[in-house]
């Protein structure tokens, strides 16, 4: 594809995604995280800010992520902070990395705030339980956990990693449509994929209920929200639902109905290209997406 074409392609998802994006200053990112406080609104907010390769650029993302803290937690702001191991190099130096981590880790208990480890599909959700013995007892630590991980990649079970954290949060795939995957699907088998599916998350969500785990359930489609949330009657009250900024308003008022402790998933910054398709795309968006726009990201990376 010509690089003129590539550019005004990236331009046009940007008109589609930038809803999504609080700005990409930290002024920028505490004034709408006060503006969903007003409303009684948690936020978690993130930097975008990908893929650290040096020294220089860990520290930066280090220093910056520990400044939004400090500021966050002088303006008495309800929000939690979520980071990417990539931005702290974990691709290129893993013990740098997790020595960044302690930093950040180390600020964020000081002010009581909560992290969040977020998954990664260049990084093996196992390595990110492997955290877990380094922070085991850690109220303020939080990982991400892909629902369907839990049941596609340990046969149905709840990965005992998981279950030492005292913060999880579920990553939900949108409900199954008429047409998955590029073929099309029957209702009866729609809605019986879609069955099957809830019934395994809520095998997760009752786990992790019972073992007195914070447990917040984060999806784009409040169809699958609502689905949930509805199925897990006796977990309602320890669930917290969470959506990224720009969601319709009509639906999240539909969700804050159902469920008051909502959140709000808040990124900052310039570096947006990973977040559009990681969190805000699934299935054939999301392969056009990686096609398009992952290769600029890489350019950019090298550039």
């Amino acid at each position: 594809m010509p690089s003129n074409d590539h550019g005004l392609i990236k331009r046009l998802v940007f008109k589609l995604v930038k809803k999504h994006i609080a700005g990409s200053t930290t002024a920028s990112v505490i004034r709408t995280v006060k503006q969903l406080n007003d409303k009684d609104i948690s936020a978690t907010i993130t930097f975008l800010n990908e893929n650290a390769n040096t020294p220089a650029r860990i520290k930066y993302n280090v220093n910056s992520y520990s400044e939004i803290i400090r500021q966050l937690t002088r303006l008495n702001l309800r929000t939690d902070i979520s980071l990417r191991l990539s931005q702290l190099g974990y691709l290129y130096d893993k013990e740098q990395a997790i020595n960044a981590l302690d930093s950040i880790v180390s600020t964020s208990e000081k002010y009581g705030k909560r992290l969040w480890i977020e998954s990664e599909a260049s990084i093996l959700q196992s390595n990110i339980f492997d955290l877990e013995s380094r922070y085991k007892g850690n109220k303020n630590i939080g990982v991400e956990v892909p629902m369907d991980y839990v049941f596609k990649y340990t046969n149905g079970s709840i990965p005992k990693p998981m279950l030492s954290y005292n913060n999880i949060k579920l990553l939900a795939s949108p409900m199954a449509t008429s047409e998955s995957n590029g073929k099309k699907q029957s209702k009866p088998k729609q809605k019986k994929h879609n069955q099957d599916r809830n019934s395994n998350y809520y095998k997760c969500i009752s786990k992790l209920g019972d073992s007195k785990i914070d447990t917040t359930i984060f999806s784009h489609d409040e169809k699958t929200l609502l689905s949930l949330f509805d199925e897990c009657d006796g977990y309602k009250k320890d669930l917290r639902l969470e959506v990224p900024l720009g969601y319709n308003r009509k639906r999240f008022g539909m969700l804050l109905k159902s469920n008051p402790r909502m959140s709000v998933y808040v990124a900052y910054g310039k570096d947006w290209v990973p977040y559009a398709i990681n969190k805000l795309t699934e299935g054939r968006i999301k392969d056009i997406a990686k096609a398009v726009l992952d290769g600029e990201s890489k350019v950019a990376q090298n550039g």
